[in-house]
């Protein structure tokens, strides 16, 4: 069997597998973490976008009352 016939038969039968067996689950969750942050790290740079989107809008804010002030 071939580099590329392992990979199809690979993607063809991991996903039924995986459903069926909880070591091969462990597995691949341990191969995969180190290619992808932690949850809490993603979550602590998804708050802090959102912090920052949120003081960018306040910012504006506070711009747009001063100019309607200078308007009146």
């Amino acid at each position: 069997m071939n580099t590329d016939e392992i990979r199809q038969l690979i993607k063809r039968e991991l996903p039924i597998r995986i459903k069926e067996d909880q070591e091969l689950q462990e597995l691949i969750f341990e191969l995969s973490k180190s290619m992808f942050p932690p949850k809490q790290q993603t979550e602590d740079r998804f708050d802090q976008i959102l912090a920052e989107l949120r003081s960018d809008r306040e910012a504006q804010n506070q711009k747009w009352e001063r100019y309607d002030q200078k308007c009146e």
